[in-house]
């Protein structure tokens, strides 16, 4: 049984639990960044990603995670209304997760009010 897994991750997620809850990247517009120049932006489904969180805790069933990366680029998109239900069900799945990490703009963090010990950016010219 497999689920649904994205291109990259930061080098310090290696060991992480991989989540994608988007498609490419909706700014797709960073100097440094050319991975999603050919992918078209879309957020995925929340059934979709709630379905995957349980084929990952099939797939990953002897394994324990201490960190969950959530996949593409920046999770912040999705409205808090439909990111909470995902984090608690991570929470749920793989209750020994301790850090959620996720690449983000800065103003989208601001938007959401989130408290985040780790988040991934870059600065854009």
């Amino acid at each position: 049984m497999k689920y649904e897994i994205g291109p990259i991750r930061p080098p310090s997620e290696a060991q992480s639990l991989l989540i994608r809850v988007t498609r490419g990247c909706h700014w797709n517009k960073c100097k440094f960044c050319g991975l999603y120049k050919n992918c078209k932006f879309s957020m995925r489904s929340q059934k979709d990603i709630l379905e995957d969180i349980k084929r990952a805790r099939e797939v990953y069933k002897n394994r324990r995670f201490t960190s969950c990366f959530l996949q593409d680029s920046d999770a912040f998109v999705l409205s808090t209304n439909k990111l909470l239900p995902i984090v608690e069900a991570i929470k749920s799945e793989f209750p020994e997760i301790k850090y959620i990490t996720s690449y983000a703009r800065a103003d989208r963090v601001k938007r959401c009010g989130a408290k985040s010990s780790v988040l991934w950016y870059g600065i854009r010219k």
